[in-house]
């Protein structure tokens, strides 16, 4: 029997300016930039998550991106298609 794969981590992209309205955002990334909310609610310029720009633990951080970028609803809605799109997807050995 095959492995169901993992879903992989998500992450949204999303224009820097709209990181910038949360209290605690200081980075010095242009408002126009791309960058990538992981799930984590870790903030990257890269979907790789090679460079970190963001990193905050707070509950106000985990408020804000539910609410203002709607991240929670988003990760919820991609990992339900994934299991749809997985299921019943084992496959049989020798007819076993």
């Amino acid at each position: 029997m095959q492995p169901t794969a993992l879903p992989a981590p998500y992450c949204k992209a999303c224009r820097a300016q709209a990181l910038a309205s949360y209290p605690g955002w200081t980075e010095p990334v242009a408002a126009d930039a791309i960058v990538y909310l992981h799930d984590d609610l870790v903030v990257s310029t890269d979907a790789a998550r090679l460079h970190v720009v963001f990193e905050d633990p707070s509950a106000a951080w985990r408020t804000f991106a539910a609410s203002e970028l709607d991240l929670r609803s988003t990760v919820s809605k991609t990992r339900a298609a994934h299991r749809r799109s997985t299921a019943g997807s084992a496959t049989t050995v020798n007819g076993i």
